[in-house]
């Protein structure tokens, strides 16, 4: 007789290595949402920034941005400057929301987003970089 849990965790298991063998799971490219029309998605890596007291770190602040370029051929303008562009949005990031604040809030969300916009704007360009989108921005606390 056929053990249904023992059939159950091997269907399991072949899933999840079918999932993790797939070489699509292995690029190095991203996936972009949809694109709207005229438009063309960069996502860039979650940026984690440890937000700070005088004595230690309290939260991780993560966020999730996605660039809307002006158009699908500025790929790799974006590419050659994204060192500079992940540098320069991380230290932003950091300037903005490292310093835990007295009432421990953090800024809204419109004005992280406005200065990442700013930020990529200045390294990739005005005529590359249309929008910066958030895709998922949130905090983690420490104990």
């Amino acid at each position: 007789m056929v053990d249904r849990c023992a059939l159950a965790r091997a269907l399991l298991f072949a899933i999840l290595l079918a999932l993790t063998a797939h070489p699509a799971a292995a690029s190095s490219e991203k996936t972009p949402p949809p694109a709207a029309e005229g438009g063309q998605y960069f996502r860039l890596d979650p940026f984690v920034v440890p937000i700070m007291t005088r004595e230690a770190v309290t939260r991780h602040l993560t966020v999730i941005l996605t660039l809307e370029l002006s158009d699908a051929n500025k790929r790799e303008a974006v590419r050659a400057e994204l060192p500079l562009l992940l540098h320069a949005l991380n230290a932003s990031l950091i300037q903005l929301v490292g310093i835990q604040r007295e009432d421990g809030s953090l800024p809204p969300v419109s004005t992280i987003k406005g200065r990442m916009l700013d930020v990529a704007r200045e390294v990739a360009g005005k005529d590359i970089v249309r929008d910066a989108l958030i895709e998922s921005i949130y905090e983690r606390r420490l104990r």
